[in-house]
C-alpha cells in the first residue's frame, strides 16, 4: 500500500529537471544553480526584490537557497516576490526555506507574496502543512506583482478598485 502523500507530491525521478543552464554557480541572465534547483533575481525592479526559484528544491539545496535568499532580502526595500510557479518538487525543507525568508521580511517590516501555481507541487505542500492560511498566494508572477505593489496600477482589474474604494482594504 501506498503512502497516502505519495499520491499528492510526484517523486523526484518524475520530475523533468529544471529549465534553467545546467552548470553551477553564477550564469548568464543572473541565474544561480544549486543540485537540480536555481535562482534568478529580477534586477530590473530596481531596489524591490522580485526572485524566482525553480528545479527540485529539497534537503541537498536547502543551505546554499537560504543563504542565497537571505542575501538577496538585504539587497531590497519594500514588499518582495518570490516567483515558485516553475519548482517541479518541494519538500519540508525547501518549505523551510520559504518560511525563513517569509520570517526575515515580517521582522524588517516588509511583506512576501508568492507566485505559485494553482496545480502545481508548491501549493499543494503548502496546503497540507497548513501555510496558505500565513503565506500570501498569488497564481501567476503578475498577480503577485500588482499584490507587491510593483506591477503597473493599469493592470489592476477595476472590479479589484471599486471593491478596495468600497471597503477601505486593499485586495
Amino acid at each position: 500500500m501506498k503512502h497516502p502523500r505519495s499520491t499528492f507530491l510526484p517523486s523526484r525521478r518524475d520530475t523533468q529537471g529544471p529549465s534553467a543552464p545546467e552548470e553551477s554557480g553564477r550564469a548568464e541572465g543572473g541565474i544561480e544553480r544549486f543540485g537540480q534547483a536555481w535562482l534568478q533575481r529580477f534586477p530590473e525592479y530596481g531596489n524591490r526584490l522580485v526572485v524566482a526559484v525553480g528545479g527540485t528544491v529539497d534537503y541537498q539545496v536547502r543551505m546554499a537557497l537560504r543563504d542565497r535568499l537571505h542575501t538577496h532580502t538585504g539587497m531590497g526595500q519594500g514588499d518582495a516576490v518570490l516567483d515558485l510557479t516553475r519548482v517541479e518538487f518541494l519538500d519540508a525543507y525547501g518549505t523551510g526555506a520559504v518560511i525563513a525568508l517569509h520570517n526575515r521580511l515580517c521582522d524588517q517590516r516588509r511583506r512576501l507574496y508568492i507566485a505559485a501555481a494553482p496545480t502545481g507541487p508548491v501549493l499543494r505542500i503548502l496546503c497540507i502543512t497548513g501555510l496558505t492560511t500565513i503565506l500570501r498566494l498569488r497564481d501567476d508572477l503578475p498577480g503577485a506583482l500588482i499584490a507587491a505593489g510593483i506591477g503597473p496600477a493599469a493592470e489592476v482589474s477595476p472590479l479589484r478598485s471599486a471593491f478596495a474604494r468600497l471597503t477601505g482594504r486593499a485586495t
